[in-house]
């Protein structure tokens, strides 16, 4: 599990593996140097690559995004999952060929989105599932891949290409790491005007059960694949 700032934490996605057992690492890139740790796919069975404040391809200011990409397309070709939340789903794209539109669409907040083909990580087509937003930049799908949701501002929020999958919005968030990010003064300053920390906080807090529900559904069918993948 990569994490790129310290506050953007696998949240439920920890949870669910370790209640499965799995063995986890997490590398915190703002702290792993050279990144040499993950530059071998062969060695995890599943890869989770988390959110974070810089672009998809601002590897002048983060040059450890290109080891990110280069780790994700060595898992493709061996068939390792992987999943991408938010950055890390549009990592996974540009890596795979698809395009990072940058600046094209700014939802944070509470909102949803529509499935757009049945699929086992998110449920029917034609759903209208609640969801988390936290981004600016939005990405095309990368060649292969089938689009699984989108919204009116953003028409890619989730894909997936064999056994690997992203999702533009949050299903890792627990209550408690939403709080983690109100907390945090970068994060706070990007409240749209009219929505205030508090108001965000007591929404989620008020309807987590149905954003659990979308998590739980999305990330065990993801490690399903994990499983599956180190039983190859």
């Amino acid at each position: 599990m990569i994490q790129h700032v310290p506050w953007e934490q696998p949240g439920l996605i920890e949870q669910l593996a370790v209640h499965q057992g799995m063995l986890i690492e997490i590398v915190l890139m703002s702290t792993a140097g050279s990144g040499l740790v993950i530059t071998s796919a062969a060695r995890y069975d599943g890869i989770v690559i988390m959110g974070g404040p810089m672009g998809a391809l601002d590897d002048h200011n983060h040059p450890t995004l290109a080891l990110e990409r280069a780790l994700i397309r060595q898992a493709v070709a061996a068939g390792i999952p992987v999943l991408g939340i938010c950055l890390g789903h549009q990592l996974i794209s540009v890596a795979l060929g698809g395009q990072l539109l940058a600046g094209a669409t700014e939802e944070i907040g509470i909102g949803t989105v529509g499935l757009t083909t049945d699929s086992p990580d998110l449920g029917k087509a034609k759903r209208q599932i609640p969801v988390l937003h936290w981004h600016r930049d939005n990405v095309t799908a990368p060649p292969g891949a089938t689009v699984l949701a989108s919204s009116p501002g953003c028409a890619v929020q989730a894909f997936r290409l064999g056994p690997t999958i992203g999702v533009q919005f949050h299903v890792e968030l627990t209550p408690m790491i939403l709080d983690d990010w109100l907390r945090e003064s970068s994060m706070a300053a990007d409240l749209p005007q009219g929505l205030s920390a508090e108001s965000l906080r007591a929404d989620f807090h008020r309807s987590n059960t149905e954003f659990a529900a979308v998590g739980d559904r999305l990330v065990n069918s993801f490690l399903s694949r994990v499983v599956a993948s180190r039983e190859r």
